[in-house]
């Protein structure tokens, strides 16, 4: 049995802006702008059928059918510069002064409203991610930190600014916003500097320099999750191969509960951060260091300069726009982060390694608690916000 197919009515109207939108392209490609000069040579030449002028631009129709337009700076000048040519033509009948192009005004008057429609048409998909995924649960997370809603209440009501009141109250907070700067810190500082130093390593295009490279960038391709579980292990108190080899070094004589104390925990999630994400800093700064003129650092080994000081007044400031957009991506991605505390510590022991995203996390699901869990959301936006228009004027000091 044949199935009978029929066009949908949106695929036909797609179809037939297509069409039009084609149409229109060739009609406006039928005509060319052309020199002033050359405008008037066509002129000179007798090429010209007829003409006419609208403001600036002077538009032709030529002997050949072909179309062609120019600006002059005004219709008194253009005429003075032909020596009452046009004048002669026109009375003679060989030229005529007329809106010859009455059948494609209405192209030059609808294309740019045609391709302004399709313009908009075809942003409307990336909008609507936008609006659903980012901007509306944005505003909701900000209009639900002034409600007292709960995951374990149906209704809810406006509280004002008390869960502001209360979140900065809270002795806990202040705490974890502690936790949070030796975090992002931590974890930007120290895999900065050593990405620095190995890609200053890579860069003196040593035998192998580039087998290296490649080896670098496998911690970075790692999912988090699974560096979360290997460092855990790495720190275990009980078989963990770090205490095993202290051990066996005779520096240790009883494992270290690396993860269960206050004073190391914090420390070991920076270590495996650093691990994670030293392959990341050292691609960029490579990439920057690159764009450094070699001519520059050779004159400065000929005039006496070290190594230290060629770096600091050479390669340094000749790369300075890519570290400080580097360091500033660095402490966005470091103060959002979340998988590698909640995975290796659950930010604990004792609230040790409590950073904003898991004080988010910990107050929505754990504590039901949406309103206060939306205030701690909307502070961590606000200070995200902070660095990422830090970042934003650096990168237009960059492009300008």
């Amino acid at each position: 049995m044949t199935e009978n197919r029929r066009i949908r009515p949106g695929s036909l109207l797609l179809l037939l802006l297509v069409v039009c939108v084609f149409i229109l392209a060739r009609s406006m490609n039928s005509s060319g702008t052309v020199a002033y000069s050359d405008m008037c040579r066509y002129f000179r030449e007798e090429k010209v059928q007829s003409f006419t002028i609208t403001g600036d631009v002077l538009k032709a129709k030529l002997q050949d059918g072909t179309l062609a337009a120019c600006t002059i700076g005004s219709v008194e000048s253009f005429y003075s510069d032909m020596d009452g040519l046009i004048q002669q033509q026109v009375q003679s009948g060989t030229v005529q002064q007329q809106d010859f192009i009455h059948a494609t005004n209405w192209v030059t008057t609808l294309l740019p409203y045609v391709m302004g429609i399709l313009g908009f048409l075809l942003i409307v998909p990336g909008l609507a991610v936008f609006l659903a995924i980012i901007l509306y649960p944005f505003v909701d997370a900000v209009i639900t930190s002034f409600t007292d809603r709960s995951l374990i209440y149906p209704d809810y009501k406006f509280v004002a600014f008390a869960n502001y009141a209360k979140v900065f109250k809270d002795p806990y907070f202040g705490k974890t916003l502690i936790t949070t700067l030796l975090f992002v810190l931590g974890s930007t500082v120290l895999p900065y500097t050593l990405g620095m130093i190995w890609a200053i390593d890579l860069n003196q295009g040593f035998k192998g320099a580039e087998f290296l490279r490649g080896v670098t960038l496998v911690n970075w391709i790692i999912p988090g999750t699974a560096i979360g579980f290997l460092w855990s292990w790495i720190f275990n108190g009980q078989y963990g191969i770090l205490n095993s080899i202290l051990k066996a070094l005779g520096i240790l004589e009883t494992g270290i509960p690396w993860l269960g104390q206050t004073n190391t925990a914090l420390l070991c999630v920076i270590i495996a951060r650093t691990w994670q994400m030293l392959p990341w800093y050292m691609a960029f700064l490579l990439g920057g260091l690159q764009s450094v003129s070699l001519d520059q650092i050779e004159a400065a080994h000929i005039d006496g300069a070290n190594n230290w000081t060629t770096f600091w007044h050479i390669i340094l400031p000749g790369m300075k726009q890519t570290a400080v957009l580097v360091f500033i991506l660095g402490l966005i991605g470091n103060l959002q982060h979340f998988d590698l505390p909640w995975t290796m510590a659950q930010g604990g022991p004792a609230r040790a390694t409590t950073t904003l995203s898991i004080e988010v996390y910990t107050t929505a699901f754990k504590n039901w608690n949406m309103g206060k869990a939306a205030t701690v959301g909307t502070i961590w936006a606000i200070l995200l916000a902070i660095f990422s228009i830090v970042y934003l004027r650096q990168q237009n000091k960059q492009d300008g």
